[in-house]
């Protein structure tokens, strides 16, 4: 009788522990993530664990440069200027995305110009598909292995674990020199196992112009020890240039070579469409504005210990006319933008604060420590907009444009 009610009271004992103690899922019911999975998350939902893909690199190097948590967005830009007409970059996931695809171009994935917002738009066909069974076509990786391949058009996609590239080797279409661009992926960009991204992630670059040397944006730095042009700034100087005939600033241009406020390259090319770096503008400025020496003021920086404009850079931000990317760099060769001209000018100038100025249409693109200096330059008339009532102010400034608002300072 006793051996009974023992065997009774333990079962009672197990259903009570069943009913008021949660069920503990197993180990191992959370699909590891890997490129080739396909499992439908869907029917683990009583895990209650959020699950998501992940970005796990990007070619070439890039450099975060925003993560807003609350709006569940995280920015990218890659940290050297790209041929505007051979752009390949590629953007790496946890998990595959072949089967998926062709509708997340379609609805998941933007590409546009920064300043203005212009979509590019790439044909999206697809031209390397999937087989009838499912699988991918087979090409040669650079290992030398055979792995799965996807291509629609411009963008493609290789069958890697683990490392899933978004890639995008431009062919269509060669984009605009001189100009960035915005590639953005939504949250709800899927993959074949059904994960998806829960933010966004937005990749930007800049495009190189024409016959231009190689720049290298703020976020990577390189010191160089000899200045990128030669000429002493004669009038024969400005005479020999065999590139600007015509040019909308051909006599701004002859003006500040004649005057040695700029000089041409080796070849007798003036390069008026390339875009200007930091260093080359902060000493068109200092020889512009004949300002004094400051190189003794102990204003230096870590990348122009031994750069050929290390004096001018120096002077300018003794005087407060130029500041670092941060506590000890300058940036000396990346391209300076439409609103870092601005500011320069504001601040050699010592301009007084005005109001008034034209109404961009891409106002609250403009960055916060700009917008005064855009105002009171484009109130003074000193820089313009375009045509289409932009400014444009993350736009790379040419030699043209650097040396059209010199005149203009130098003539009020």
């Amino acid at each position: 009788m006793s051996k009974k009610f023992s065997t009774r009271r333990y079962i009672w004992l197990v259903l009570l522990l069943s009913i008021f103690l949660p069920l503990s899922p197993l180990p191992g019911n959370v699909p590891a993530a890997n490129a080739d999975s396909t499992t439908n998350l869907t029917q683990n939902s009583a895990v209650n664990i959020p699950i998501t893909a992940k970005l796990v690199d990007i070619e070439p190097a890039a450099t975060e440069i925003a993560n807003d948590p609350s709006a569940q967005i995280i920015k990218y830009r890659f940290n050297d200027v790209m041929d505007y007409a051979h752009v390949k970059l590629a953007i790496y996931f946890s998990n595959g995305f072949f089967r998926t695809f062709e509708a997340n171009l379609a609805k998941n994935v933007k590409f546009y110009e920064k300043d203005t917002g212009t979509p590019v738009n790439l044909p999206n066909k697809v031209t390397v598909g999937m087989l009838d069974n499912g699988s991918l076509s087979s090409r040669t990786w650079a290992d030398g292995t055979q792995r799965g391949y996807m291509e629609i058009t411009d963008w493609y996609f290789w069958q890697i674990r683990a490392r899933a590239p978004l890639g995008l080797n431009l062919k269509s279409q060669a984009l605009q020199p001189n100009t960035t661009y915005v590639i953005e992926i939504g949250p709800d960009f899927e993959l074949n196992n059904g994960l998806k991204l829960g933010k966004t992630y937005s990749f930007e670059f800049t495009t190189r112009g024409k016959d231009a040397q190689a720049i290298t944006l703020p976020t990577k730095t390189t010191a160089t020890t000899t200045p990128p042009k030669t000429g002493n700034g004669t009038p024969n100087d400005a005479g020999r240039l065999s590139d600007i005939s015509g040019h909308w600033a051909e006599a701004g241009t002859k003006q500040l070579v004649a005057a040695g406020i700029m000089s041409g390259y080796q070849d007798n090319t003036f390069k008026p469409d390339n875009s200007i770096t930091r260093a080359e503008f902060c000493t068109v400025m200092v020889k512009a504005f004949k300002l004094e020496d400051r190189t003794g003021a102990g204003v230096n920086f870590a990348d122009t210990v031994n750069h050929w404009a290390k004096d001018s850079i120096a002077t300018a931000a003794a005087l407060g006319i130029v500041h670092g990317v941060d506590g000890n760099n300058f940036a000396p060769d990346a391209p300076v933008t439409r609103e870092q001209m601005a500011l320069m000018i504001y601040q050699a100038e010592k301009m007084f604060p005005l109001s008034g100025g034209q109404e961009y249409s891409d106002m609250a693109r403009i960055s916060g420590w700009a917008r005064e200096a855009v105002n009171t330059v484009s109130a003074q008339e000193i820089m313009s907009g375009y045509p289409d009532h932009s400014f444009r102010p993350q736009a790379l400034v040419s030699r043209a444009e650097a040396a059209a608002v010199i005149v203009k300072l130098s003539a009020q």
